[in-house]
């Protein structure tokens, strides 16, 4: 399975809007999405305890939380006008937003997000 960084983004603003600290257990729906969980905690973007219930497929997860690299990386990825530039430039550098490394991806946000606000 091929990882999908646009997943990636969906599923960390769906996690900082919809996990609070009293009901912190996500269950995936698909196993694109069990793996792009598991992804998130293997990039060090949120924490959990990922469990397997007898017979089941997907995994779910306990005591999900956001790490600051993950906020970090949401608080450029979830700016509309930012995510677009980022796009934009990696397609005319021949790339697609889904498909480059995380550390790249991270670094092109923040370029963008800094240009955006004017600092460099």
């Amino acid at each position: 399975m091929e990882r999908d960084n646009k997943m990636i983004r969906d599923l960390l603003i769906q996690f900082r809007n919809e996990v609070s600290p009293n009901d912190n257990s996500v269950n995936p729906n698909s196993e694109k999405e069990d793996y792009h969980i598991y992804l998130l905690m293997n990039s060090k973007f949120i924490e959990a305890e990922r469990r397997r219930d007898m017979g089941k497929v997907l995994h779910y997860y306990d005591d999900l939380k956001i790490t600051s690299a993950g906020h970090d990386f949401l608080d450029a990825a979830e700016n509309e006008t930012v995510w677009n530039k980022s796009k934009d430039f990696l397609k005319r550098k021949g790339e697609d937003i889904a498909k480059v490394p995380l550390n790249v991806l991270s670094g092109v946000l923040t370029a963008q997000l800094k240009s955006h606000l004017g600092i460099e």
